[in-house]
C-alpha cells in the first residue's frame, strides 16, 4: 500500500514520514499540493518582484525595497480577484491601492499598482508589464522607492499577479 501519491514527485515530499496511526495518503497528498501550490505563490511573489529590481538595474535606478505591508495589500487585491472574479484597480466596494494600502500602514504619501492575470507564471506577468507603456512607467517611476507583490491562484483566470509601489513620507526632523 503505497502512503503517498506516486505523481508527487520526492523533491515535494522529503521529511515526510508515514507513521500509524497518522493521516491518510489523501491527507498526505492534499497537504503536499497545497505547499507545493504555497510555494509556487512565494516564487512568483520573488520574481515580480526581481523584474522590476533587474530593470531598474539596467537604467541605473535603484533598487525597490520590499515592504511587508505593501505585499498584504497586494496579497490582499490578488486573493479578491481570484475569489470575487473581478480585474481591475477598484474592487467590488470601489476601493483602490491607497485605501488597501492604508489598511496596513501610513508610511506612503502615493502608491501605483501594476495588475495581470492568466499568465502562467511570474515571469511572464512581468515581461508584459515591460511590454506595456504606462506598467513600465510605474516599474521605472524614481519615485517610488517600496514594493510589495501578491499572486493568487485560482478564479477563472488562474492565476492573480500584483504588484503595488510606494513613494515614502518625508520624516519630520
Amino acid at each position: 500500500m503505497a502512503l503517498l501519491d506516486p505523481t508527487i514527485p520526492a523533491a515535494l515530499v522529503t521529511g515526510v514520514l508515514a507513521l500509524t496511526p497518522g493521516p491518510s495518503a489523501a491527507q498526505l497528498t492534499r497537504t503536499v499540493a497545497a505547499s507545493s501550490a504555497s510555494t509556487a505563490t512565494a516564487v512568483d511573489e520573488v520574481a515580480i518582484r526581481r523584474c522590476a529590481n533587474v530593470e531598474r538595474g539596467r537604467r541605473g535606478l535603484p533598487a525597490l525595497k520590499a515592504d511587508p505591508s505593501l505585499s498584504r495589500a497586494a496579497r490582499l487585491q490578488a486573493k479578491g480577484m481570484a475569489k470575487r472574479g473581478y480585474t481591475g484597480h477598484r474592487d467590488p466596494q470601489g476601493r483602490g491601492p491607497a485605501e488597501r494600502v492604508s489598511r496596513y500602514t501610513h508610511r506612503y504619501q502615493g502608491v501605483g499598482e501594476n495588475l495581470a492575470w492568466g499568465w502562467p507564471t511570474g515571469a511572464d506577468a512581468c515581461a508584459t508589464w515591460l511590454a506595456s507603456a504606462p506598467h513600465r512607467r510605474n516599474l521605472l517611476d524614481r519615485r517610488f522607492t517600496h514594493i510589495g507583490t501578491g499572486v493568487a491562484a485560482g478564479g477563472r483566470w488562474g492565476r492573480y499577479y500584483v504588484q503595488v509601489f510606494g513613494i515614502q513620507r518625508a520624516i519630520a526632523r
